[in-house]
């Protein structure tokens, strides 16, 4: 997997992983240009190799008696704002 991530990042691709537990939000980044997003399984606990290989580390933030989202869930929602982004600077 890192060695995907290296080749993505030197095609100019930002690589994004997503995680839980990271101090920073995945609403925090911009998906406006180029980007590649790594999830994980069920837990959204991604490797530290693949962390370290990453641009930027994001959690999808939970609240409440919520610990974390499953990966289907990360993925609509980070997609989502992707897409928010995106249409947003049309």
């Amino acid at each position: 997997m890192s060695e995907a991530i290296h080749f993505m990042r030197n095609s100019g691709l930002k690589v994004v992983a997503v995680t839980k537990g990271a101090k920073k939000s995945y609403a925090a980044v911009d998906y406006t240009g180029p980007v590649a997003v790594v999830f994980a399984d069920d837990s959204l606990d991604v490797s530290g190799e693949t962390l370290r290989s990453a641009d930027v580390v994001v959690s999808v933030p939970c609240h409440g008696t919520v610990e974390n989202v499953n990966v289907s869930v990360a993925v609509g929602i980070v997609l989502y704002e992707a897409l928010r982004q995106r249409n947003s600077k049309q």
